[in-house]
């Protein structure tokens, strides 16, 4: 009697091409991962690089003459700071009191405009928020590009500085 089948060498080869498919297979599949993972690892380093290198501190806040207050501020980091994309949309926020002043972006340049601010160079921000009233006082906090940020609380005690 003839049986109808495969024989065992077409079987074994059969077995054999099947593994080696999967085992290719999984390799390209875990190889993608590991490169994905390494990719952002090395993206999350270099961010966390570049927020460690950048800070800004508001040295000082003023009225300026018509009624603003006026932030000085201060690139204290080792890295020059975008305030503004190429387009002119600004990339730093100010919060008067916690909320943001006109979505955040409702302050003005205070001299000439710059896109950027180097390393311990200095910039006069116009807040467009009046100046307080006496013995009253106002919460700034002004954020940037690279995580930056700085507050400053604006008291009147009588003098055209905060």
């Amino acid at each position: 009697m003839k049986s109808k089948g495969i024989t065992p060498v077409i079987a074994s080869v059969l077995l054999m091409t099947i593994t080696v498919a999967a085992t290719a297979s999984a390799y390209t599949f875990m190889t993608g991962i590991q490169e994905d993972f390494m990719e952002n690892t090395e993206n999350q380093l270099e961010d966390q690089e570049r927020n460690s290198q950048s800070d800004i501190n508001i040295e000082t806040a003023y009225n300026s003459t018509d009624g603003y207050i006026i932030l000085s501020v201060r690139n204290t980091g080792a890295l020059t700071l975008e305030v503004e994309d190429s387009s002119g949309n600004k990339l730093w926020n100010l919060f008067v009191e916690g909320r943001p002043v006109d979505g955040g972006t409702g302050w003005t340049h205070r001299g000439s405009v710059t896109e950027s601010i180097a390393p311990q160079a200095t910039i006069g921000i116009n807040t467009t928020t009046k100046f307080p009233g006496p013995g009253k006082d106002k919460l700034m906090k002004l954020t940037g590009s690279n995580g930056v940020s700085d507050s400053k609380v604006c008291y009147n005690a009588g003098s055209a500085s905060c």
